[in-house]
């Protein structure tokens, strides 16, 4: 009791207290350390300290508790509040637990959904936990108290789980359940499942005007909740909810359904523990909501400073922060509604539902009475009871007591034996109704036939049953009313039915001996009914009555079917229906269709193919083995006429007389042979047939011969009219007795003893076929040289030998047959060499690109230039051929290109390859080799060659350029370098002077490092290219100063006072005069480093100039004159 009555005031100073510190929750930030969850883990200094800290906006709280005064009851609680809070507020603040204060708001702006939860664990280990919450809340103005039990396991690694069990208290409106709940967590996700039950049974509801009862409703739900471990504080949930009852309010009381289900999808942002907003949308059948809330929570056991650190979030969503989180589950009771039930009759209602009904003892009248209470609302489960007064017992009443339905209403039944007017009565209570029920005299107004029992054999014995019934003008049986029959002469009623029965029935038997139908009628009163009954043949005495065949003669293609047609009677004549006849032929090669019944006229048919052209015994056959029997014919399928074979001879002379013979059989597609079928025969080719068209004979038999004048292979195809056909191939041979022989040379090979002319000698008889695999004997004069004495002519009667030969001369080649015939030709044997050897250019450059294009011609002994045929080039030095073997073009020119990386002169030698003996022709090149030929200053025209030794003088910043061969066009194919570090060089490649960490601006380089070699190496490879300078003075240059002739700001002062420096003379600065090596003005004086520069020099020096005045070189004229005053200017000083 003790700890229930700390959850709830706890409650309510964790709810009134937090409010007011919502606005300004994140006014104090802080860091904290990370805690251990378990209590085991944390230490009594950190519980110091933890106390140290005190509680933000305890004064906020203090008047959240005095918020709660009012009267008695106030005091008593507020007693009881600062009395627990003095003493427990750090025991329990340090303990473990979770507090939430939720804020919910819906879409209209109602806050009525806002709670209070608080979970404190009781029991707490490392591997379980045990835990009491409770909770409060006011939805829909119903004060609402929760609380439960729980555990949770962390045995399984990486998940909880647990169970629990909750008492949910509407204590405003007085509903009670208990819940049933299951848990599995883990980092970052919680599963839950929850069920529902009411305790509470049907009461009045608060929510209607009393004419209502509600009761809690029994159902589930399923819950998700998961959170994105990459960022923690964004999570959504997905909620499954089903309740069952008639009117559940799972929504709201104004949308009431039957077996309710919800689906609730949400998000929500958490920026610290303190605080999370969310919205959630709830969607269930044809009804929607959505909230937004605001979470405040609490976790006890951690300071300020740790509820509103971000940073804290992350830890929220493990497994191990959350082990306190509070039970997901519905908190809010689902109520079920129904209409409050009346319990006393106040009216009575009798109205009469069926009335004037016959007085046959049997027809009923029914009269129903209405139970309502004094509200007009129908009473159900109210007893009645019924009174039919009778003195001569002719009124039956079927119950004399009943109890309303769920509408308030009975009925009662009652019959009478006589036409009266009955009154009845109904009383509940002391609450009684009347009511009269009239029975009127019977008389027939309706007479009908049915016939129950049909189809009946027709042997005169086997009966079909017949049903008369007679109803008067309500409806209601006629009995004891006479009745008539008519019946036609073939048919006997085997009992007479001559009046109804108590249900108003009559009942007839009737037999017949002949099958059919028979048209009957029955007679009561005024009225008469006709009807219909049939009589069927005897089956047991089945026959075959007739067996004809009628569609004979068809195709034997097993697919067009003749036709037979059986009937079936019985021994009086009568066709039998559903008589299975089974049929069968004496030829094997008979296929039946499926087995049929006989049809209503005692008739069926049946189709039959065959294979074979031929004649067959039909036998149609009953069940009981009855038979008969009739005869067919099947005839060849000329549809489906087709060449089964065709033959064709070869070997005949192409002569024009000798034939070859084709032949072809006609048959059906089932192989019967077909009589004189036309068959249309034709070849290609120069062959000729006897005919194009002839008759099978009596075995399916159609030839035909062919003759030709060529020797060639020609095709004979047969064809029918229905497209079948056949083709072969027949082959004439050439005439051998008529032959004629022919030879042919080539000529022009080379006289190199492996070059060929080759001879093809020609074999056709007089229709010009070729004779294939003749043997021909060849022959040759002078020093030529057969590949072969002899040889065979192949299928184009021809046989190709190659002559070969080592000098140049004229030989005959002779072939001969065996039958002595002979035919002659002559060929030619002739040298070729290089003749000439020229080269685009005797001089090159040496840069490995720059090219001189070799042409050789080569001419036979004739003088005739020699197509495509090899040049061989090569070459001494180190220079390198495109190519090393060209053929020669239509022009007899082969060409080549040469280039080198070296200066050197090379020889080119180019020779006939498939002359051995050809000494070819040669041609020399020289490739001249690059090289720095000047040196250019940066900014100005002035250009010295590389043997001038430019430059000698220099300072910090004058730039220089060099040119390869008298141009600056190949710089960029280079890379440039130098071995001084104080000599650099840019992208554009240019080289300029800089003080660098061996010396200063005030210093010169070191005597050492004077001697500067630049290398230019090509970028393509190749031998790199060199040029060297010495530099002999270095100069400085002053800061800008007023220079003041016959002054103490004299030029020559100013370089004294750099101590190592001296102002030069006038011929140091050579006198003015540009392009002169190792003076400064001669070498530098336009350079753009030292524009607006004047070069000034001692005057004192010198008997040209004024003594003791300044004089300077105009840097851009190179003329002299005295320092401007006022003024001021830089100093070209010399370092050494």
């Amino acid at each position: 009791m003790k700890i229930f009555k700390k959850i709830i005031i706890w409650s309510q100073i964790v709810l009134q207290a937090s409010l007011p510190a919502v606005p300004v929750v994140f006014s104090q930030f802080a860091v904290a350390e990370p805690r251990s969850p378990f209590s085991v883990d944390r230490d009594t200094h950190e519980r110091v300290q933890e106390q140290d800290e005190g509680l933000p906006y305890s004064d906020i709280m203090t008047q959240g508790a005095n918020m709660l005064s009012s009267g008695r009851a106030s005091d008593s609680a507020r007693s009881l509040a600062v009395g627990e809070a003095s003493a427990g507020l750090q025991q329990w603040l340090n303990g473990f637990g979770t507090a939430r204060i939720q804020l919910n708001m819906d879409r209209h702006g109602s806050w009525s959904h806002s709670s209070a939860d608080l979970l404190v664990p009781l029991y707490d280990s490392e591997k379980s936990m045990f835990f009491v919450q409770g909770g409060i809340r006011k939805p829909s103005d119903r004060l609402t108290a929760n609380l439960g039990w729980g555990v949770r396991t962390f045995w399984q690694n990486g998940w909880m789980y647990g169970g629990n069990v909750f008492l949910d208290n509407d204590l405003t409106g007085h509903n009670r359940r208990v819940g049933f709940g299951g848990e599995a967590w883990r980092d970052y996700l919680r599963l839950s499942a929850n069920t529902y039950i009411g305790t509470t049974d049907w009461h009045t509801s608060r929510d209607f005007d009393g004419s209502w009862q509600e009761k809690p409703a029994d159902g589930y739900d399923i819950r998700a909740e998961g959170w994105l471990p990459a960022y923690p504080q964004l999570g959504g949930k997905l909620v499954w909810e089903q309740y069952y009852g008639d009117q559940v309010a799972l929504f709201n009381k104004d949308h009431l359904q039957h077996n309710p289900h919800a689906v609730t999808a949400g998000v929500e942002y958490t920026p610290v523990p303190l605080v999370t907003l969310g919205t959630d949308h709830r969607q269930g059948r044809g009804i929607h909501d959505t909230q937004v809330s605001l979470d405040v929570r609490w976790s006890f056991g951690h300071g300020w400073r740790w509820q509103i650190d971000p940073a804290n979030v992350q830890v929220m969503r493990t497994l191990a922060a959350s082990r306190y989180d509070l039970v997901n589950r519905n908190n809010e009771i689902v109520l079920q509604y129904r209409k409050n039930p009346a319990q006393d009759v106040a009216h009575l209602l009798l109205t009469q539902i069926t009335d004037n009904s016959p007085a046959d003892g049997v027809s009923r009248n029914v009269l129903q009475v209405l139970a309502t209470n004094r509200s007009g609302e129908p009473v159900r489960n109210a007893p009645v009871n019924w009174l039919a007064p009778s003195d001569d017992g002719s009124v039956s009443l079927v119950a004399s007591s009943s109890v309303t339905d769920n509408n308030g209403l009975a009925a009662v039944t009652l019959t009478s034996t006589k036409a009266q007017t009955v009154p009845v009565t109904v009383q509940s209570s002391s609450i009684s109704s009347s009511k009269n029920s009239h029975f009127v005299a019977v008389s027939v107004s309706k007479i009908e036939l049915t016939v129950t029992q049909d189809n009946a054999v027709a042997d005169g014995s086997s009966p079909d049953t017949v049903v008369a019934t007679l109803t008067d003008s309500n409806g209601k049986p006629a009995a004891g009313q006479s009745i008539s029959w008519a019946l036609p002469d073939n048919v006997v009623m085997k009992e007479n039915a001559s009046a109804s029965d108590s249900n108003g029935k009559a009942t007839v038997h009737l037999t017949s001996t002949t099958a059919g139908s028979a048209a009957i009628s029955a007679t009561a009163g005024s009225q008469t009914a006709e009807g219909t009954v049939h009589f069927t043949g005897n089956s047991t005495t089945a026959k075959v009555g007739s067996l004809s065949v009628t569609i004979d003669g068809s195709p034997a293609d097993g697919k067009t079917a003749n036709e037979a047609l059986v009937t079936v009677t019985d021994a009086n004549g009568n066709l039998l229906t559903g008589q299975t006849v089974s049929w069968s032929a004496d030829k094997s090669t008979v296929v039946f269709g499926q087995s049929a019944v006989t049809d209503s006229s005692g008739k069926t048919t049946v189709s039959y193919t065959d294979t074979v052209a031929e004649s067959l015994t039909l036998t149609a056959t009953l069940s009981n083995s009855n038979s008969a029997t009739a005869s067919s014919l099947f005839v060849s399928d000329k549809d489906s006429a087709r060449l089964t074979d065709l033959t064709v001879t070869s070997g005949a002379k192409a002569s024009g007389s000798d034939t070859n013979t084709a032949t072809v059989t006609v048959m059906d597609a089932n192989d019967n042979p077909l009589i004189n079928t036309a068959v249309t025969f034709s070849v290609n080719g120069n062959a000729i047939l006897n005919a194009s068209t002839v008759n099978t004979d009596s075995n399916g038999h159609a030839q035909v011969t062919l003759t030709d004048t060529i020797a060639e292979t020609v095709q004979v195809t047969a064809k029918l009219s229905t497209g079948s056909s056949r083709t072969k191939d027949s082959s004439f041979v050439a005439d051998l007795d008529s032959a004629v022989l022919a030879i042919t040379a080539t000529t022009g090979a080379l006289a190199n003893g492996s070059a060929s002319n080759t001879a093809t000698v020609t074999l056709k008889d007089k229709n010009g076929n070729a004779l294939s695999s003749q043997v021909v004997t060849l022959s040759t004069d002078g020093r030529a040289a057969l590949s072969s004495a002899s040889g065979t002519t192949d299928s184009k009667g021809q046989v190709s030998v190659a002559v070969t030969d080592s000098v140049a001369e004229t030989v005959t080649v002779t072939a001969t047959l065996s039958n002595g015939k002979t035919a002659s030709a002559q060929m030619a044997f002739i040298t070729y060499t290089v003749t000439d050897l020229s080269a685009s250019a005797a001089s090159v450059k040496a840069d490995g690109s720059t090219s001189s294009t070799l042409t050789a011609t080569v001419k036979d002994s004739n003088g005739a230039v020699v197509v495509n045929t090899p040049v061989t080039f090569s070459v001494t030095g180190s220079a390198t051929l495109s190519a090393n073997t060209v053929n020669t073009n239509s022009s007899g020119q082969a060409q080549a290109t040469l280039t080198d990386m070296e200066g050197e002169v090379v020889t080119v030698t180019a020779q006939a390859q498939d002359n051995g003996n050809d000494a070819g022709k040669t041609q020399s090149i020289t490739f001249v080799a690059s090289s720095i030929t000047g040196v250019g200053v940066y900014g100005t025209n002035y250009i010295f060659a590389a043997e001038q030794g430019f430059p000698q003088t220099g300072y910090a910043g004058a730039t220089m350029y060099f040119l390869i061969d008298n141009s600056t066009d190949d710089m960029a194919k280079y890379t440039w370098s130098s071995n001084r570090s104080w000599v650099t060089f840019d992208s554009s490649n240019h080289a300029t002077m800089n003080a660098t960490s061996s010396f200063s601006l005030d210093d010169s380089p070191p005597a050492s490092d004077r001697e500067v070699t630049i290398t230019a190496t090509p970028k393509a490879g190749g031998k790199a290219l060199t040029y060297t300078f010495t530099l002999q003075k270095w100069y400085k240059v002053s800061s800008r100063v007023s220079v003041i002739r016959n002054g103490d700001n004299e030029a020559s002062s100013v370089c004294r006072d750099f101590g190592t420096s001296s102002i030069e003379s006038a011929a140091d600065l050579s006198d003015g005069a540009v392009s002169v090596v190792g003076k400064l003005f001669g070498e530098w004086r336009d350079s753009p480093s030292l524009a607006h520069y004047r070069f000034y020099f001692d005057a004192e020096t010198t008997t040209t100039w004024r003594a003791k005045e300044d004089i300077a070189f105009i840097y851009s004229t190179g003329i002299p004159g005295t320092s401007p005053q006022p003024g001021s200017s830089y100093v070209m000083c010399r370092v050494n």
